[in-house]
C-alpha cells in the first residue's frame, strides 16, 4: 500500500487557492519563499509583521584590468537607476555563489568571487528593507564583455570606474536620484571606497 502522505493533496494549497480566487481586483504581490501570489489587503494587523521581512541583496563588483566595474540601468524596482548586477539570497546559498550566479544570469559573464567589501543597510520605505552584500569578482575570462541577458531587468552593461560613478552622483540634479539606493549607501559609508574594493 503506497504511502498516504505521499498521495494526499495538500488541503492548505487548495484553500490558499480558493481564498486567493475568490478576491478580485486585489493588488497583489508575491510572496517569494512559497512563491505563491498574496492579496495584500491580508496582510493587516498582526499578519503584517510577517509581510515586511528584511531581504538580503547581493551585489557584484566585477572589475576590469582599468579598475573599472560592470554597471547597468534597472527596470522594474529602481528604474532608471545604476547598479551592479546582482540579486536575492537563496536559501542555503554563500555570498560569493550568489554574485557568481546573479552575474552570470544577468551578465553572461563567468566570474570568480574574491572578496567581501562591505555591507550595507537599505530601507527603501515601511515594508521594503535590505541588507546588501556587495562582493569583488573578477572575470574568468578577462575578454569576455557582458551581455543583456536579462532585458526585462536591465538596459544593458556599461563599464564605469569608481571616479565616474562619485562625478556622477555630485551632478547636479541628476545625482543621487541616477543610483540605486545600496550604491548610494556604500559610497556614503565609504567614501574611499577605491581602497577597499
Amino acid at each position: 500500500m503506497p504511502d498516504q502522505r505521499q498521495t494526499r493533496p495538500l488541503a492548505v494549497d487548495n484553500q490558499l487557492l480558493s481564498v486567493f480566487s475568490s478576491i478580485e481586483k486585489k493588488p497583489l504581490w508575491t510572496l517569494s519563499a512559497l512563491r505563491i501570489p498574496v492579496p495584500t489587503d491580508l496582510f493587516r494587523g498582526p499578519l503584517a509583521e510577517m509581510a515586511a521581512v528584511v531581504r538580503v541583496g547581493v551585489a557584484a563588483v566585477v572589475k576590469d584590468a582599468d579598475d573599472k566595474m560592470v554597471m547597468g540601468v534597472r527596470k522594474g524596482f529602481g528604474a532608471g537607476k545604476w547598479q551592479f548586477p546582482g540579486g536575492h539570497l537563496e536559501v542555503g546559498e554563500s555570498y560569493f555563489a550568489c554574485a557568481e550566479r546573479e552575474t552570470l544570469e544577468e551578465t553572461g559573464l563567468q566570474v570568480r568571487a574574491e572578496k567581501l567589501i562591505a555591507i550595507t543597510n537599505d530601507i527603501f520605505s515601511e515594508t521594503k528593507h535590505y541588507i546588501t552584500i556587495f562582493v569583488a569578482c573578477r572575470r574568468v575570462d578577462e575578454a569576455q564583455q557582458p551581455e543583456t541577458t536579462e532585458p526585462d531587468k536591465c538596459e544593458g552593461w556599461t563599464w564605469k570606474s569608481w571616479a565616474e560613478v562619485k562625478a556622477m552622483l555630485t551632478a547636479g540634479e541628476h545625482g543621487e536620484q541616477s543610483f540605486f539606493l545600496p550604491i548610494i549607501n556604500l559610497l556614503n559609508e565609504h567614501p574611499d571606497i577605491e581602497t577597499l574594493a
